[in-house]
């Protein structure tokens, strides 16, 4: 990673992998040990929010919102129960409540004597369009930054989300942080060393199958296994204290002539 950037040159993760195609794991890995070293410097840190469809979004992008198949239902075949209509629509009674009860408070549908969902006001359906413009824009972007949405459309993704104690949700919410790092001064005194060393970064860690099969291993460079390094210090577990002491009691407890036995009793 030293050896591919440059001093003033931002790093994240999104840089590292379009440059040496690191996963992410290896990301982390690499970003964390050159900060834990010093060798690179933390430069910035923005919080970013991201939106993309659930299992049950995906669904309404394809057949219709509730909303819009409700609407649709009632103008082609006149007023319905709402039993009727999750029957038909093939849809949860409680989602057809729900959309019903969204539709209703905008005055668009609402019921007649007979119980039945009829038409009031279609003039006043602004918000079902608007959800159906922010559901078009996952035709393209499977997941939607929400600095690309006006006010409006951040809000109405928001009450679409899954919310704390609801089964389900048509679009997820996810916070992503982005941070932005440069090389250190330090950083770039062991990029010099690295050069002048000769290593390039390609150099073999570890022998596999398919480098011994190809024969690879032979046009390439081998890291330097420094034989002399202590090996870490192993710390040997050892019993609690208090558990000894107890093991000692029941130990002379036992010699007395009790007999320990285990239950419910305190």
């Amino acid at each position: 990673l030293l050896i591919n950037f440059n001093k003033d040159e931002e790093i994240t993760t999104t840089s590292i992998i379009n440059k040496l195609s690191y996963n992410i794991g290896q990301c982390n890995q690499a970003i964390s040990w050159l900060s834990a070293k010093s060798l690179i410097n933390e430069k910035s840190r923005t919080l970013l929010t991201f939106y993309e469809l659930t299992e049950l979004g995906k669904d309404y992008l394809s057949n219709g919102l509730p909303e819009e198949r409700i609407l649709k239902l009632i103008s082609e075949k006149g007023p319905h129960t709402l039993p009727d209509l999750a029957k038909v629509l093939s849809l949860e009674n409680k989602d057809i409540g729900s959309a019903f009860g969204h539709l209703s408070k905008q005055g668009i549908l609402g019921m007649n004597e007979e119980k039945k969902v009829i038409e009031k006001d279609l003039s006043k359906n602004t918000r079902v369009k608007s959800i159906r413009e922010i559901f078009n824009l996952f035709k393209e972007n499977e997941i939607i930054e929400q600095a690309k949405l006006t006010e409006e459309q951040c809000s109405i993704a928001g009450s679409l989300s899954k919310k704390r104690g609801a089964s389900k949700g048509a679009i997820k919410t996810t916070e992503k942080e982005i941070i932005v790092y440069n090389i250190s001064n330090e950083g770039i005194k062991i990029k010099k060393i690295i050069a002048s060393s000769g290593i390039t970064g390609e150099e073999i860690g570890n022998l596999n199958p398919s480098i011994l099969k190809t024969g690879e291993w032979k046009e390439k460079g081998f890291r330097a296994y420094n034989v002399k390094t202590p090996p870490v210090r192993v710390l040997l577990g050892r019993k609690n204290p208090y558990v000894e002491y107890l093991e000692e009691l029941k130990n002379k407890l036992a010699s007395l002539g009790f007999e320990e036995f285990d239950g419910p009793l305190l």
